[in-house]
């Protein structure tokens, strides 16, 4: 690589990591410090007379300029260089020495220099950034540091970084630190690009195409939350609001955000305190509403007036305001509309408008297709419609607005979709039937004592609590949840705990299908998901010894799991042969959520309780056995 075009590469390397919020401040100035050093010992090693004494100072410009950037820019631009300057006639005499020394001698053994060259520059401009970065501090904090102080400070510095760079390959090191810093341009990219597509989809109605690329961009939004954030946890539902932020607004605000509340939570302003565990803190964003437990869960957010402006956050609010596996409120900014529609709807028909026509017609395609994130809840609060009444219902009222009906009709309207219209009025009008305390969230359930309990995610425990609340017609509702309780605790009790110790540090061979999903699980790869199906491959990897002697990572994975080995397969066998309806709880898992009509219809209260039996019930109780062998430390 020539030097202009490594000096440009540092430059926007630089940049980026001082723009990334992922990374904290500390951090970043020791990666600032670290990568420029690096680039200087690069260019120092090449044969160039004079090249350190000339090339060197621009480069150490870009450190200092990305230094005062982390800082806030207590330091204007144009007083970069002259602070530059100023720290190294403190500290650089024996830097300008030095470097005239090596300039003379690369010209009698310019490569046997450029060797020798690469500790001494290494060390020196890793000095001069900790200096700088010492005079920066001080400025923002409002403090003067001595020539005397500096002067130890680079001393101390250049002479612990010279021991250390010693036997360092530069050329190997400067790929590593290059490799470190790609994935935060390669995301701005992606999402600023995605974006762009997003909205030629968007102006040329082409909803498929829409659908998809609003997909991908919530796809790049959630790995980078899950790769950067590590504390805190984001319901799929929070997702969708931020996918719909412009890329600038994202970068600037909400990753500014997700940074606080990982790095920062203790230093946010709280709004209010909710209860002992859940609060609403204020952020660049707008308030955010998180449970605080052993992570930090974002429940809701509030966007600051100037970004839930954008149209897009305010059209896709109203489809994607609600976590897919689970109950939760219609989204407030909906439930005046639906209120006033359905009000309409049951006293007189004859007030409908196009528009809410229109907003009953999306209402009820999200309820047939099954297949968003809020359709159990509309499902429910519709009293379970099958889609040919939906279709009639609609059809009828329609038909209303281009021919006003007579008085007969309009009461013959209202008593043959009673049963819709008065349910989804009594939902949205007693929503507090279905809120659960945190107090009561946190009480274990009858046969499970208070430890064993706690040991449950918060989601697993509400939704297991909402489940006994729920009866009736609410069949689907209480057994999904159900079962996607069971998958999330395997997981997180005998997979998560082997991922976090080893995972990462176990290499993952090509295999077979199913084979290569659960080494790829086991290692962590972003590509392989633990589904409802993986327990059966746990279990068979646990007790198949030639798998075993195939797959290095299997045996690993044994050795781990010790002496509860045994127990854990047989877990794994009991979840596995265990059916509802004849219905493998894999298959029965798969078809609630995607809404299959034949799998849908067989569920009765009977399957709902057998499945609470299963799981929680004092002769099976299958997720207390999963808690009592815990892999968790």
């Amino acid at each position: 690589m020539d030097i202009k075009s490594l000096r440009d590469d540092l430059d926007e390397k630089l940049t980026y990591i001082a723009q990334n919020p992922a990374i904290e401040d500390e951090e970043k100035i020791n990666i600032i410090i670290h990568g420029t050093s690096l680039a200087c010992a690069l260019i120092a090693a090449q044969p160039i007379p004079f090249a350190d004494t000339f090339i060197l100072t621009p480069i150490q410009v870009l450190m200092a300029t990305a230094l005062n950037r982390v800082h806030g820019n207590p330091y204007e631009q144009s007083k970069i260089s002259e602070l530059l300057s100023s720290v190294i006639s403190v500290v650089g005499f024996g830097i300008l020495a030095q470097q005239l020394i090596l300039g003379i001698y690369k010209i009698g053994l310019p490569f046997i220099a450029g060797v020798t060259t690469i500790p001494l520059v290494y060390a020196a401009t890793y000095g001069i950034g900790t200096a700088i970065n010492t005079v920066i501090a001080a400025k923002k904090n409002d403090r003067k540091i001595s020539n005397e102080e500096l002067q130890k400070i680079y001393d101390k510095v250049q002479k612990e970084q010279k021991a250390k760079i010693k036997g360092l390959n530069i050329k190997e090191s400067w790929e590593n630190f290059c490799a470190m810093v790609v994935d935060y341009p390669k995301f701005r990219k992606a999402l600023t690009e995605a974006h762009a597509s997003l909205q030629s989809a968007l102006k040329a109605a082409n909803m498929q195409s829409f659908t998809q690329k609003f997909g991908n961009i919530k796809a790049y939004i959630r790995t980078r939350a899950e790769e950067a954030y590590k504390s805190i946890i984001v319901r799929d539902y929070i997702y969708n609001m931020l996918a719909a932020l412009e890329p600038a607004t994202f970068l600037k605000a909400a990753d500014v955000a997700l940074s606080d509340l990982n790095n920062h939570f203790d230093k946010l302003q709280m709004v209010e305190k909710l209860s002992s565990n859940r609060v609403i803190v204020k952020t660049v964003l707008g308030n955010i509403t998180v449970n605080v437990t052993s992570k930090i869960e974002v429940l809701e957010i509030d966007l600051d007036e100037k970004f839930a402006a954008n149209p897009l956050v305010k059209t896709l609010d109203r489809f994607y305001g609600v976590d897919y596996f689970r109950y939760q409120k219609i989204p407030r900014r909906l439930e005046k509309d639906y209120k006033e529609i359905f009000t309409k709807l049951y006293t007189d028909v004859t007030k409908l408008s196009s528009v809410d026509l229109i907003r009953l017609n999306n209402l009820f395609v999200r309820t047939i297709n099954k297949n968003r994130w809020y359709w159990h809840s509309l499902h429910t609060y519709l009293n379970n419609p099958s889609a040919e009444a939906l279709h009639e219902m609609y059809a009828k009222a329609s038909s209303f607005l281009k021919n006003p009906p007579t008085t007969e009709q309009v009461i013959d309207f209202r008593q043959r979709y009673n049963h819709f219209l008065s349910s989804f009025l009594s939902h949205l009008n007693n929503e507090s039937a279905f809120n659960i305390s945190d107090k009561e969230i946190n009480a274990p359930i009858e046969g499970i004592k208070q430890d064993l309990w706690d040991m449950l995610s918060y989601e697993s425990r509400k939704s297991i609590k909402l489940s006994h609340k729920l009866t009736g017609e609410l069949a689907l509702l209480t057994l999904l949840p159900q079962l996607v309780v069971l998958e999330k605790e395997f997981k997180g009790h005998f997979i998560n705990p082997f991922i976090v110790k080893y995972g990462k540090n176990i290499n993952c061979p090509k295999s077979h299908a199913k084979e290569y999903m659960l080494n790829g699980i086991l290692v962590g790869k972003e590509n392989c998901h633990f589904t409802f199906g993986s327990i059966l491959y746990v279990g068979q990897a646990i007790t198949d010894e030639s798998l075993q002697e195939k797959y290095p990572v299997l045996q690993s994975y044994k050795r781990f799991l010790g002496e509860k080995a045994e127990t854990i397969a047989q877990i794994s066998k009991l979840i596995t042969s265990k059916k509802i309806k004849d219905i493998p709880l894999k298959d029965l898992r798969n078809g609630l959520a995607h809404g299959n009509q034949e799998i849908t219809d067989k569920i009765t209260l009977e399957d709902c309780k057998e499945m609470q039996e299963f799981l929680i019930g004092e002769q099976e109780g299958i997720l207390k056995k999963i808690l009592q062998n815990s892999m968790k430390a």
